[in-house]
């Protein structure tokens, strides 16, 4: 699926504030001729720490947005097997190696 996913490190995100201490992170995804925006959904925890659902790939736009919200990375969730949202898991859990990793099955 190498048409799916790249660009891998150079994607433009934006990030959204949606309220209540939650944020929602967007990537662009390019098929052919089209285009569509995966989501990365970002919750501050009350305890401290942000829970990272269905990451994507950390770019340093990614990073420095995620850093802005001065929280350390606590949780990451892969909720489900589709390519866009597992390819890039590696990199992303490489940069939070003190965050506990779920996965659904």
């Amino acid at each position: 699926f190498p048409t799916l996913t790249p660009p891998f490190r150079n994607r433009a995100t934006y990030r959204t504030d949606v309220g209540r201490n939650a944020w929602a992170f967007d990537q662009l995804l390019a098929f052919a001729n089209v285009t569509a925006t995966i989501r990365c959904n970002v919750i501050q925890l009350e305890q401290g720490g942000l829970w990272v659902h269905s990451p994507q790939w950390p770019t340093g736009e990614f990073m420095e947005l995620l850093a802005e919200l001065g929280q350390p990375v606590k949780h990451i969730v892969l909720p489900c097997n589709a390519l866009e949202h597992k390819a890039p898991m590696k990199d992303f859990c490489k940069r939070f190696p003190t965050a506990s990793v779920w996965i659904s099955p």
